[in-house]
């Protein structure tokens, strides 16, 4: 006679049923080794990134797998800037990615970037600077052009609909 605990290694499961299904682990899987990130890989098998953590915490074999699928996307890349530096022609697109994929290890060209008040302390520097230099209508349609330029970079400003300028009776005083 048969034990029915031997022929049933697992005992049943209780609780809700896993989010991330097999199915679900290898879509992820293969989502990673090609690119995306968690949180994009969470939302295509619709669950939260969180799950596929906590997943992983329970799973170690599921964690080794996740690990070796980012690893797979960086080695494949830096083969292809290797291939590409080669030929001089199409290395900067596996820079860039390595480079937003993994800043930590490839970091971007610091760029200086200005604040909002920055801009604005630069262009009455300018408008200071170059005052002198026009005529008192110009220098009020000068300074009113800066302003409205200075509004469209405020937080929550709607850009024109049209790229038109202004009418040209507007760019041009009287004098």
């Amino acid at each position: 006679m048969t034990d029915p605990a031997a022929s049933n290694p697992s005992p049943p499961r209780r609780g809700r049923p896993a989010v991330l299904t097999p199915q679900k682990r290898q879509r992820v899987l293969a989502l990673l080794s090609n690119g995306c990130s968690r949180r994009t890989a969470a939302r295509f098998v619709e669950c939260s990134p969180a799950t596929i953590t906590r997943t992983a915490a329970r799973d170690p074999e599921f964690a080794a797998q996740l690990a070796q699928a980012e690893a797979h996307l960086e080695i494949e890349l830096l083969a292809n800037l290797r291939r590409a530096a080669k030929n001089d022609r199409h290395w900067r697109a596996a820079a860039w990615l390595l480079a937003h994929k993994y800043p930590h290890n490839y970091p971007a060209p610091h760029r200086h970037l200005y604040t909002p008040d920055q801009v604005t302390q630069l262009f009455i520097a300018a408008l200071d600077s170059l005052a002198p230099h026009l005529p008192p209508p110009h220098r009020e349609l000068a300074i009113q052009n800066l302003a409205t330029l200075l509004l469209q970079f405020e937080p929550g400003h709607q850009p024109p609909l049209s790229n038109q300028p202004p009418d040209q009776d507007q760019q041009t005083p009287n004098p």
